[in-house]
């Protein structure tokens, strides 16, 4: 089975399909860390941020002339068909090819495709297919944190990708290399791969389970950083022109908020050795002169015992390093927020979710309303730069839920040093709500694409009623409701602050987006509005 004893692989990192997704313009950690390891294995590795590569193709044109092209593509029959080879659409091979260069992967054995969310797993199917018709000999590897999720499903339905791998994705895919280009191990002892049988039959390996300690330092090599600058987050401000090196220094969360389903792609919580975190972090800011880092833990607080001690070693070091990240409003006190801005951080995201303690303690937050305030208080004052995410839609949520989030919100609108997103809840797989709807007091979860054997455009949600209250219908449009009542009045405070000539017009624009029901509309806006898609969401 063996293909080249000296195997050339490309790596690449996906964007979502949906153009109007914005383009996370963060340099993959994830294919730089299997890289890193495949290069201490003397593998020939290159790597390509796709995301790049689209941005610098895209253009107004780019998505006018295949205006109908996605339209179709939101046909879950269309598209499906595509990707499972019962049908061929030309147009969906043409939205692929035109922004590909074909000789770019000609020398390679190996494509790896990391797909981070469904978006990009469909993009990566799509990619997958259009490569095997032109280089039907080229091995391809699927990985990526969605595939935690899709592991089990579909393999057999698309024989152009020969291999996948789910959870942590470098041991495996040293592991899968060695054995194809030295028959060294069995395909049934590589921990994490799902493969084909002697018999056609689709295997689904157990998840890698290594300490965190053993993951390498990321390579960032072959990336281009001139692209990363100015496409960071707006709300940093001018600090968001230079480019963020990521880093992580836990994989998992201390948390299970009922919507997500990180236990699912990530596992449980896991920390690195703290003087390994300083030491790589001191590395790679030498390295690639950049003093600029994205901690991309769930949150930077998951422990705060371990975030103080990480501090103290970050300013022993006396590099003047700058670090921003995701914060939980519980294990943070205003000495802690001190000592982080002392270390170096400067921009924090907060998951609030909701102002109201009710619906706190339902998502299973772990705070109160007013421990959420005294953290945003002291953040402020502190001078951090702050992102606030909210969630409408929650169930048994009601107006008066929603007025306690809105009155938490407008508390910091006047504020420079804030912004904020607000989400409609989408109930998806692998979460709590899903997992455990009795606990929540919902039932009857059903599709709303209406077929789970058929992939859709976006990532599959689920319709629910309210055991003790709403049906469906009600629920959904008392959540549309609600949303509308709370961003016009959010956005009437902002013009009477005069907040409205401060504001970060792209946060804006995807903010209205996310409200616009017709996509139709939204892909015409897109067409118009000056970089829309590069906010990082």
């Amino acid at each position: 089975m063996g293909i080249s004893v000296s195997l050339k692989i490309k790596l690449i990192s996906l964007p979502g399909l949906d153009p109007l997704m914005p383009r996370i313009l963060y340099l993959p950690i994830g294919i730089a860390t299997v890289s890193s390891l495949l290069k201490q294995g003397s593998y020939d590795v290159e790597k390509e941020d796709f995301n790049v590569t689209l941005l610098n193709h895209y253009s107004r044109f780019f998505h006018l002339r295949h205006l109908f092209t996605i339209l179709r593509m939101r046909n879950p029959g269309q598209l499906s068909g595509h990707i499972f080879q019962q049908s061929l659409n030309p147009g969906f091979e043409e939205y692929v090819a035109e922004a590909v260069t074909a000789d770019a992967y000609r020398n390679f054995d190996v494509i790896g495709l990391s797909a981070l969310s469904h978006e990009a797993f469909l993009f990566s199917l799509l990619f997958a297919r259009w490569l095997k018709k032109v280089y039907p000999e080229k091995m391809v590897v699927l990985g990526g944190a969605y595939l935690s999720i899709m592991k089990e499903r579909f393999f057999d339905r698309i024989p152009y990708v020969d291999f996948a791998i789910h959870g942590r994705g470098d041991v495996p895919m040293l592991k899968l290399m060695n054995h194809l280009s030295l028959g060294s191990g069995a395909l049934e002892k590589i921990d994490g791969l799902v493969y084909r049988d002697t018999k056609g039959y689709t295997r689904v390996n157990a998840p890698c389970e290594r300490e965190l300690d053993e993951e390498p330092i990321p390579d960032y090599e072959d990336f281009d950083f001139e692209s990363y600058k100015g496409y960071l987050q707006p709300e940093l401000g001018k600090e968001g022109f230079g480019f963020s090196i990521p880093y992580r220094t836990s994989v998992g969360c201390v948390r299970r908020c009922n919507f997500c389903d990180y236990l699912c792609v990530q596992g449980s919580y896991r920390e690195k050795n703290l003087d390994k975190v300083v030491g790589e972090i001191v590395l790679l800011a030498k390295k690639y002169k950049s003093a600029y880092f994205h901690i991309v833990d769930s949150a930077i607080n998951n422990n705060p015992g371990k975030l103080r001690e990480f501090c103290v070693k970050l300013i022993e070091k006396g590099i003047p390093l700058r670090w921003h990240g995701y914060m939980r409003a519980t294990g943070i006190s205003r000495e802690l927020l001190e000592l982080m801005k002392k270390a170096g951080a400067f921009s924090l995201r907060w998951g609030i979710e909701s102002g109201n303690t009710d619906i706190l303690r339902y998502i299973g937050k772990g705070y109160t309303r007013e421990q959420a305030i005294e953290a945003l208080d002291a953040a402020c004052e502190i001078g951090f730069k702050n992102t606030i995410l909210m969630i409408i839609g929650e169930p048994y949520e009601r107006i008066d839920h929603v007025k306690d989030s809105l009155s938490l919100l407008q508390r910091y609108i006047p504020r420079e040093q804030v912004n904020y997103l607000v989400y409609r809840l989408k109930l998806i797989s692998h979460s709590p709500l899903f997992l455990d709807p009795e606990k929540y007091g919902i039932q009857n979860l059903k599709p709303l694409e209406g077929d789970q054997e058929l992939l859709a455009f976006n990532r599959m949600e689920f319709s629910f009623d309210e055991t003790k209250g709403l049906g469906w219908k009600k629920r959904l449009a008392l959540t549309n409701r609600l949303m509308r009542y709370f961003l016009t009045r959010i956005e009437r405070t902002e013009k009477a602050v005069g907040k409205e000539r401060v504001a970060i017009p792209v946060l804006r624009v995807w903010q209205r987006m996310l409200s616009e029901k017709s996509y139709l509309l939204r892909y015409l806006v897109t067409l118009v509005v000056k970089r829309p898609m590069r906010y990082v969401t």
